[in-house]
């Protein structure tokens, strides 16, 4: 035991505060207690906010699915209306998002297409769709306004499709460059054989080799994946995973 500096009578020696006259002993404890407990509140406030900020951005399942206007987004499929769409099957995505901010106000604007191929009478159609509304031919070109909640939703399922497809339109690309004898993109040549050159001052530089590379899975979509999204918002660039980029806009290409 152990006396009050405050008042003498006696207390406990792990005391913090006097039961007799209720003066705390280390008043340097009391605000540090005070400080924490402020702090944790607030962190906790922020935390709330945030989840609350994007409770509409989530990973989707066959059970939760990614809704935005009239398209939903499942695991490994997508239904657009009624039609049903698994991500293997698309071999071309359109995609253009830009937000504009004038005077304070924003205007979101968003192209997002999709294209799979169908055989009919041993033809290969092209089967496009519009995901951003319901204008269809040269009208889904056209950009359509979004709110923000809507307009993040087509952004998160941009990366998803765009990197669970990667696949699928990497092989229809290198089908066209083998029958196409290739083609010239930008700056990059893309040759017959799988090499890809990029021009710089009229000199070609050997960059890498799409076949070897894909037999080696050294592509992937995009340049960074974090969190709900992917740095690239272009569904056509991948890198060669020797650490340097073989282009941008090189994949899927519709000509």
């Amino acid at each position: 035991m152990i006396k009050c500096k405050y008042c003498a009578e006696l207390i406990q020696d792990e005391a913090i505060k006097c039961k007799h006259c209720n003066e705390w002993l280390n008043k340097e404890n009391k605000l540090k207690t005070v400080f924490n407990t402020v702090s944790d509140k607030i962190k906790d406030i922020k935390e709330e906010n945030e989840r609350k900020k994007n409770e509409h951005l989530y990973i989707p399942t066959d059970e939760n699915p990614l809704i935005v206007n009239h398209i939903k987004l499942y695991s490994n499929k997508i239904l657009v209306n009624d039609k049903e769409i698994f991500f293997k099957e698309i071999a071309i995505i359109d995609y253009s998002a830009v937000e504009s901010t004038i005077n304070l106000s924003t205007t979101r604007y968003l192209v997002f297409n999709i294209a799979i191929y169908e055989i009919e009478n041993d033809i290969k159609k092209e089967m496009n769709y519009n995901l951003a509304g319901k204008s269809e031919g040269v009208d889904a070109l056209m950009q359509t306004t979004h709110d923000k909640k809507s307009f993040e939703k087509y952004q998160l399922i941009h990366s998803i499709i765009s990197k669970s497809s990667f696949n699928y339109r990497l092989k229809n690309k290198i089908d066209d460059i083998q029958i196409n004898d290739g083609f010239i993109h930008f700056d990059y040549i893309f040759k017959r054989d799988g090499n890809v050159y990029k021009t710089k001052k009229n000199e070609s530089k050997l960059i890498c080799n799409l076949f070897t590379a894909k037999k080696n899975n050294q592509i992937e979509w995009g340049v960074k994946w974090g969190n709900l999204k992917s740095t690239s918002t272009n569904p056509h660039q991948f890198r060669v995973l020797n650490g340097r980029h073989c282009t941008k806009n090189c994949v899927s290409i519709k000509k």
